[in-house]
């Protein structure tokens, strides 16, 4: 099948110069809409990842097998850290690069696909302007902003980058003379998209209903010309399911089902999507009300789950009932749910609707609309170059109000409290938003403000054990200890199962000199969750270096740090910190100077200011002298809360 190409090599010509125009005009007016991304600051899971996450601070190894089924974005994380640390600007210009090459790819598929032979002719010959159209309006969508503006977000981007070059590449395989090359692109672009978000359990479908649609005809036909194609794509599948297991297994572990919602049924998660999808369709048309943690509840009403049900079926069948009688519209509005399929039918993930989960699906029904837009302006009773000059003023104008919206909220993330601010307003009874804002809060030094948000946190959710655990972190900053392990205490009994709560106390019994008691705490920490590397290290630290005699124990502090040796670790300060005296403890004192040696040369390469204090310890081993920690300071207890704090 060969693609139909213009008559004349003059016309050929023409047709590239006009793609030229339109590639620049992408990357312009995105630069223009998205400009405002680059002033974002890190928010939310930002800092659960990127700052408090030490497997992305090294640009190799990339650590355990189970963290590789997101392994690509990943190392993207990873290179983003070797080449600027924690400057924000660098991850934002990467996730804004991503963002406009997804935009020209989708511009290319499009213009690509509107090319092929039976398509309409009054489509095809105006391929280019029609992809512009649909690449613009996707790419400026303010619906886009949180995949694109929200940093750790880049696993939704870099998947629609992803999964949009393996379609594009498909099509120009069915059109090459070498059509194996672009097959292999196509392929190599799926297992990329596998290895950056599950959303790509989708592609073998999208891509047999594309290729129906628009390529062989028939499913029949897809099969048969295609077959090695899927052949090796479809393993993709089965390679992400193995790298998952182990969030199976913890999830199964903590009584939950999917990425997250501990306890939330899949039933409970699926009776709930209608609303989300609906709610994602009316943010499609009408981005106004645009929502960072929509704090989404569980679906209870019979008009929410059988009445909008109802609705979402409806769209569906209609869906496929356009695949059967008008495939290439059908394609379109099937793929749409498709794509959230993975997210928005039973797997509970850890929110029930994110915006984030529109990057993807906005792209087939911009299609869509575009398309039906196009169909209605030929309707009319006007000349052909007024219909061109009105196509073009519509354009304008929605790609000037959806620009300016995107504008406006890029403006939003450059000041992150306005987003919390935001989620309070939009659902005054959503804990988490509270206890964001009280994390500002507590960075401005306002601790009475972060008590109270805090304290609103516990009036919306009062059996929340995270709420309590964030007002015992906030006790332990005040140094009001006794405080801060009554709320522990009180975590720990609405949820027995946590470890964190028991790290914690351990970390305040380390501050009231109660050594015996912060071991026991660590103890239990570990008991909760032995493959966490936190409260091991904090159990090994005091055996190692605890300044009471029966507390004490190096080999059995050698002992519970052996799970955490691995590729990872040996680029884990603290961790090599903790071994060399562990090491020296136990009386192994030409390996504890080794150790802090390679724990001062990793110092070094990362320009450290501990690296001087690993010099020391280098002494202090060659010496034979233990390490005895030491009481802790203002400034060791303020460190500690940080890290106590985590992510909300």
């Amino acid at each position: 099948m060969s693609q139909a190409f213009p008559s004349s090599p003059a016309a050929f010509a023409g047709q590239q110069r006009l793609a030229g125009w339109c590639i620049g005009a992408i990357v312009g007016v995105g630069l223009v809409a998205f400009a405002g991304s680059l002033r974002g600051q890190f928010v939310f899971d930002d800092f659960n990842l990127l700052i408090f996450d030490a497997r992305f601070q090294q640009l190799w190894p990339w650590g355990p097998l189970e963290h590789w089924h997101r392994a690509l974005v990943d190392w993207t994380f990873q290179a983003n850290y070797a080449l600027g640390g924690r400057n924000v600007l660098g991850y934002h210009l990467v996730n804004l690069a991503i963002h406009l090459l997804a935009a020209l790819t989708l511009f290319g598929l499009a213009r690509r696909s509107l090319q092929l032979p039976g398509i309409a002719p009054a489509l095809a010959t105006r391929a280019e302007p029609i992809a512009l159209a649909i690449a613009l309006i996707w790419l400026v969508h303010p619906l886009q902003t949180e995949a694109v503006t929200y940093v750790v977000q880049r696993y939704e981007s870099l998947l629609g980058l992803c999964f949009l070059l393996t379609l594009y590449c498909t099509v120009r395989g069915s059109q090459a003379a070498r059509g194996w090359v672009w097959y292999c692109g196509a392929i190599a672009a799926a297992w990329a998209a596998a290895a950056s978000k599950e959303v790509a359990a989708a592609i073998p479908l999208v891509l047999l209903a594309f290729d129906r649609a628009f390529l062989a005809g028939s499913w029949s036909g897809a099969l048969r010309q295609r077959w090695g194609l899927y052949l090796a794509i479809v393993p993709s599948l089965g390679w992400m399911l193995w790298a998952l297991r182990h969030t199976f297994h913890a999830a199964a572990a903590t009584g939950g089902a999917g990425f997250g919602l501990v306890g939330l049924s899949p039933w409970e998660y699926l009776r709930s999507q209608p609303a989300a999808i609906l709610t994602y369709l009316q943010l499609a048309f009408w981005p106004r009300e645009l929502i960072l943690d929509r704090g989404w509840m569980v679906a209870s009403s019979p008009l929410q789950i059988y009445g909008l049900g109802l609705v979402v079926l409806g769209l569906v069948a209609a869906s496929l009932w356009g695949m059967w009688r008008l495939p290439r519209l059908g394609f379109l509005g099937l793929s749409f749910f498709l794509i959230l399929a993975p997210t928005s039918t039973i797997v509970p993930i850890a929110d029930l609707a994110v915006e984030h989960r529109m990057y993807l699906p906005l792209a087939p029904l911009t299609a869509l609309v575009v398309l039906a837009a196009v169909a209605l302006l030929d309707r009319w009773p006007l000349a052909e170059p007024m219909r061109w000059r009105v196509a073009t003023a519509v354009l304008a104008i929605v790609v000037l109000a959806l620009s300016a919206r995107t504008i406006w909220r890029n403006a939003d993330y450059a000041q992150p409290r306005r987003l919390w601010e935001q989620v309070i307003k939009y659902n005054p009874a959503h804990a988490r938003g509270y206890r964001n804002l009280a994390s500002y809060a507590i960075q401005a030094g306002d601790y009475p403000a972060a008590e109270r948000l805090f304290r609103a946190a516990l009036a919306c959710q009062p059996k929340h054990p995270r709420n309590w655990l964030e007002l015992g972190n906030l006790r332990f900053r005040q140094q009001q200890l006794a405080g801060a392990i009554e709320c522990y205490e009180r975590a720990l009994a609405l949820d027995p199962r946590a470890s964190r709560p028991w790290q914690n106390i351990s970390t305040c019994r380390l501050v009231r000199r109660d050594h015996a008691g912060a071991l026991a705490a660590a103890r239990q920490a570990i008991s909760l969750a032995p493959q966490e590397a936190e409260p091991r290290k904090q159990a090994a630290w005091l055996l190692g270096t605890a300044p009471d005699d029966a507390v004490r124990d190096g080999r059995e502090a050698l002992r519970i740090l052996a799970p955490l040796a691995g590729t990872a670790s040996e680029h884990d300060l603290q961790y090599l910190e903790i071994l060399a005296a562990a090491q020296a403890e136990s009386g192994q004192f030409d390996l504890a100077a080794r150790t802090a040696r390679r724990a001062h040369s990793l110092a070094t390469s990362r320009r450290s200011p501990r690296a001087a204090e690993f010099q020391r310890l280098i002494a202090r081993y060659q010496a034979k002298l233990p390490f005895r920690s030491q009481p802790p300071s203002a400034e060791e207890v303020a460190a500690a809360a940080k890290t106590a704090d985590g992510g909300t």
